[in-house]
């Protein structure tokens, strides 16, 4: 992903300086690299303005969501850990999302018989390897005192999740403030430079003048 962002920031880059490219073209790239960019060009301060402000206010938000969605899992971790006296920080993630929905390991070791014989009704042999293949060892168990503290540990994980869907929000609202900016300064730009006829006569004769403006 990564690598994909910084040939697109390139392949822009170089559409921006080319020298063959129409205006339009190299003001819409560059309102579709940063937002409001092209648009100064066009002499369109006031929505070049709120494009900027727009990615600002976006890329705060979708900053401000990333931390503190890891500040909830991070909490979750160490209460977790705190509340169970023992580190879950290195437990798969399937085990931790498991542990919001059951007290312990043994409860949740339990409840796979029941899960196999409702998967395999008819096939002994099928229910217990559904069962030995679930089943969590001794050395990821987890045993929560207080069921009190398996909410508290699961509302920390759930506000992470919370915090993250906003964060992906923010990433689309970027996506869609870069293009909305690169279309509308495409357009504005096109009426900009768009040449300015003039018509007139002289009698029977008549001519006409086509200037293109750029400044």
């Amino acid at each position: 992903m990564k690598r994909f962002i910084f040939v697109f920031i390139l392949l822009i880059s170089f559409m921006v300086s080319g020298l063959t490219i129409s205006e339009e073209i190299k003001q819409t790239s560059k309102s579709l690299l940063l937002p409001g960019w092209g648009l100064v060009r066009v002499q369109e301060t006031a929505p070049a303005k709120i494009f900027a402000g727009s990615e600002i206010l976006l890329i705060s938000a979708t900053l401000s969501f990333y931390l503190k969605s890891e500040y909830e899992l991070n909490n979750s971790i160490d209460y977790g850990s705190y509340t169970l006296t023992k580190d879950i920080s290195e437990y798969p993630s399937d085990i931790l999302l498991k542990m919001e929905s059951y007290n312990s390991s043994d409860e949740y070791n339990a409840s796979l018989y029941t899960k196999a014989r409702q998967v395999y009704p008819n096939n002994i042999k099928k229910q217990i390897e559904y069962v030995e293949s679930r089943t969590i060892p001794d050395s990821l168990s987890w045993n929560f005192k207080e069921t009190e503290d398996r909410y508290n540990y699961s509302s920390m994980r759930a506000n992470s999740r919370r915090f993250r869907e906003f964060m992906l929000y923010s990433i689309s609202g970027i996506a869609i403030n870069h293009i909305s900016s690169a279309v509308f300064t495409y357009f504005k730009s096109s009426e900009f430079f768009k040449p300015v006829e003039f018509n007139g006569g002289f009698g029977i004769n008549s001519f006409r003048i086509s200037v293109g403006v750029k400044f």
